[in-house]
């Protein structure tokens, strides 16, 4: 009995004129800049002499691949010490609830507590209003939205001595645009955005962001949803019409604008970040996702 040892075929949408240039490797290059989801240490809570107290992950106990350091250290110095816990605010389903829950406290003793948000701008006003006080040690926002985290002084430096794993995240995902240095945040996933459609409904096959905005402006009219991320959205306008997604050309946003307000915003059932249980229960005819939905 053989095996085939040929390598699985990899499909992403990307601008037609990107496509020569994305090989697997390109590919794992690009995914922390394109959809980074950054571990950072939120500006909150404090010790018994009132400075904040450092954060790390912490719940990570999966085994490290061949040639990796095991993580190890005090995880005393990263539990908040107003609530006993490590307390983290991140996005829905991304994360197991064993390996958060019972495996943490059993492994390395962590009492973990995880709320989720909807959107990295629900995030920044949690923050933003919490007056410091928001209880949270650990958040989880999208890369880009980092540096305003900091200018607005909503997260922390954190100490890379309390985080030992950082020596298995490959240098890909490392010293991305918004944070250099790795002094805030580090990489935690990365994906990229696409689409998934009711097939009993829409019969053709969408291959494009350009097919995806007009099954949504047609057949799917009513019934779509899309990711309630702003540059997720501006970034299926681009990847439709062949422009830079980092681009900051004003006739660019402003064609944008009027495209999604004025044909598009009509169609649109939801801003949904999460919906894959929706669009499988009927809900949705088309929706924007993210790959592990």
């Amino acid at each position: 009995m053989t095996q085939d040892h040929t390598p699985p075929q990899l499909r992403m949408l990307a601008p037609e004129n990107f496509h020569e240039k994305l090989t697997r490797r390109a590919i794992f290059k690009m995914g922390s800049a394109a959809a980074g989801l950054a571990i950072v240490v939120a500006a909150c809570g404090g010790d018994d002499n009132g400075s904040p107290t450092p954060s790390t992950e912490g719940g990570d106990t999966t085994s490290p691949p061949t040639g990796s350091t095991l993580a190890s250290g005090d995880w005393s110095r990263v539990i908040n010490a107003a609530t006993g816990t490590l307390a983290m605010y991140t996005w829905g389903d991304y994360n197991d609830p064993l390996l958060v829950g019972q495996q943490a406290e059993d492994a390395i003793g962590v009492s973990m507590k995880v709320d989720y948000f909807n959107s990295n701008e629900d995030l920044i006003t949690k923050l933003a209003t919490s007056g410091g006080n928001s209880g949270f040690d650990i958040v989880v926002p999208t890369g880009p939205y980092i540096p305003q985290m900091i200018e607005k002084g909503l997260i922390q430096k954190f100490d890379q001595t309390l985080i030992p794993n950082m020596v298995n995240v490959d240098p890909n995902y490392l010293a991305q645009a918004w944070d250099p240095n790795n002094e805030y945040s580090v990489c935690k996933n990365w994906g990229t955005t696409g689409f998934m459609w009711d097939s009993s409904v829409i019969t053709k096959d969408l291959v494009t962001w350009q097919d995806f905005f007009d099954a949504c402006m047609n057949e799917a009219s009513g019934n779509c949803s899309v990711i309630d991320t702003g540059p997720n959205v501006w970034g299926a306008w681009c990847w439709a019409n062949g422009k830079d997604w980092n681009g900051t050309d004003a006739a660019d946003l402003d064609a944008c604008e009027a495209f999604l307000v004025d044909e598009v915003a009509q169609h649109i059932k939801k801003f949904d970040s999460y919906p894959s249980t929706a669009i499988a229960e009927g809900a949705y005819v088309l929706s924007m996702a993210w790959n592990g939905d």
